[in-house]
């Protein structure tokens, strides 16, 4: 999305058009939701057309409370010009790739507890059948 409004100047609809291309689940059908609404206009701004989707879709979505807040975030009011637009969009970035940071250090630590657990119980039944 960064690339596609700050290098080709792509207006938010055809954005939100490709996105949906590539996601799946709850991602893409918010995406394509939100384009469909963008290219229909209707007097809604895209800070109001995103809420109201991600509102509606989240409530589906596989995501963690957490990761559904940052989402939402996407858009805030004055999104208009492409600057903006590319600082909200870096800004969630950021904030979605520490939640991954994160996750990462944690699947890291418990597989250590488990690969330890599991190994005291080996140990434990061999002595138990000798």
């Amino acid at each position: 999305m960064e690339s596609e409004i700050g290098y080709q100047k792509s207006v938010l609809s055809a954005v939100f058009e490709k996105a949906s291309g590539r996601m799946d689940g709850c991602l893409k059908a918010v995406t394509g939701e939100t384009a469909r609404r963008l290219r229909e206009r209707g007097g809604e701004d895209f800070y109001q057309i995103w809420h109201e989707t991600w509102e509606i879709y989240s409530r589906s979505s596989e995501l963690d409370r957490k990761e559904i807040a940052i989402i939402g975030e996407l858009a805030t009011d004055g999104y208009q010009d492409v600057h903006m637009q590319l600082t909200q969009i870096k800004l969630v970035r950021e904030r979605l790739e520490e939640i991954k940071r994160q996750l990462e250090a944690e699947l890291l630590q418990k597989g250590k507890v488990y690969l330890c657990v599991g190994m005291l119980s080996g140990m434990m039944i061999s002595i138990i059948l000798i």
